[in-house]
């Protein structure tokens, strides 16, 4: 809630400390007033909020609410059933993306500015190779052409729609269709070993040496190594496989 809505709440304090020292309530009217309360709040909680959950449940809210947990859950088992690996970036209507990235167990990162939700910048491909994906509401021309955009230059990317449908206590209600799209990730790119084989180190600081006289021929095994040499390759191996 932002902070301008709650400063309304201050004038009861207010009220409350200028009139109470000149103005004595009796004990009928406290009593009455608080009944007066609690009744407004059993009816709110017992009438008013199950009528107002079962009006939405089969009228939407515009923004589109009762659609977000879903459509996160729908995108998150497509992307399982595409890759192993957890969905690390997500983007398209920021609604859908912060719903994906609250609600899944993945926690994709979403990463747009709030200065920008409304701009549609073409990522870098940088952030693409691990793995990305999209939601864009069917009504939403612009995400969708900015998904497609990014989809035609990723041969390994996948396009699809599917309906998701609002539920209250099992009980099924409107409809909505969503876009999306998904890169799956890359495989790593490993340094080949010739490669592996020519850089140096230094064991030293000051004397260099060749990693390929601490790697056999054919296998990545370590031959007998010490000290800075020995952890220093290691680091080097973790880096590069």
């Amino acid at each position: 809630m932002p902070s301008l809505w709650a400063l309304q709440g201050l004038f009861l304090v207010a009220v409350l400390i200028v009139c109470g020292a000149s103005f004595e309530l009796e004990r009928l009217h406290t009593i009455n007033l608080t009944a007066a309360v609690l009744g407004f709040a059993v009816i709110a909680v017992i009438v008013a909020a199950p009528a107002h959950a079962l009006y939405h449940n089969t009228h939407p809210f515009k923004e589109g609410r009762n659609f977000y947990r879903p459509a996160a859950h729908e995108l998150m088992q497509r992307w399982h059933a595409l890759s192993d690996v957890p969905l690390p970036r997500i983007s398209g209507e920021d609604a859908l993306a912060f719903a994906t990235a609250f609600y899944e167990s993945d926690h994709p990162f979403y990463s747009r500015p709030f200065a920008k939700q409304y701009d549609w910048p073409i990522p870098s491909p940088r952030p693409l190779q691990h793995g990305w994906a999209a939601m864009c509401f069917t009504e939403n021309a612009t995400c969708i052409t900015w998904a497609r955009s990014i989809a035609a230059s990723n041969t390994d990317s996948v396009n699809f729609e599917f309906i998701v449908q609002a539920r209250l206590l099992g009980r099924p209600g409107a409809t909505s269709k969503i876009f999306a799209t998904m890169i799956p990730p890359r495989e790593k790119v490993r340094l080949p070993f010739q490669n592996l084989a020519t850089l140096t180190i230094s064991a030293s600081g000051s004397e260099r040496q060749p990693i390929s006289e601490h790697l056999s021929d054919n296998t990545m095994s370590w031959q007998p190594a010490s000290g800075k040499t020995a952890n220093t390759l290691r680091r080097l191996c973790h880096v590069s496989g």
